[in-house]
């Protein structure tokens, strides 16, 4: 906690770093849209089609935010989502916490 709680610093920027799994669906049946009088509908049934993971880094002093969808979760995704926050997002820090 006392990461979070030091000052802004653009030498020593603090990003906290996140990951997530998402399953990619789509519809059975198409949702039927509201209409007067009636609400949306959206059926429960639905196939999976696939998986994406998202990357997600935020840095609250800045109020900057990036996400970096990828097919797939592997080290190689992660190596590359560090190497864009060192080398694009923050090039001029010292050091990343």
């Amino acid at each position: 906690l006392d990461i979070y709680a030091m000052p802004a610093d653009e030498k020593h920027p603090v990003v906290n770093f996140d990951e997530a799994m998402k399953q990619l669906v789509s519809h059975v049946k198409p949702p039927k849209l509201a209409s007067p009088g009636h609400l949306a509908k959206d059926d429960y049934e639905y196939p999976r089609e696939d998986v994406a993971n998202i990357y997600l880094m935020y840095d609250r002093h800045r109020g900057w935010r990036h996400a970096k969808a990828t097919a797939t979760k592997k080290r190689e995704d992660f190596a590359a989502c560090m190497r864009d926050l060192v080398d694009v997002h923050y090039p001029d820090a010292d050091k990343i916490h």
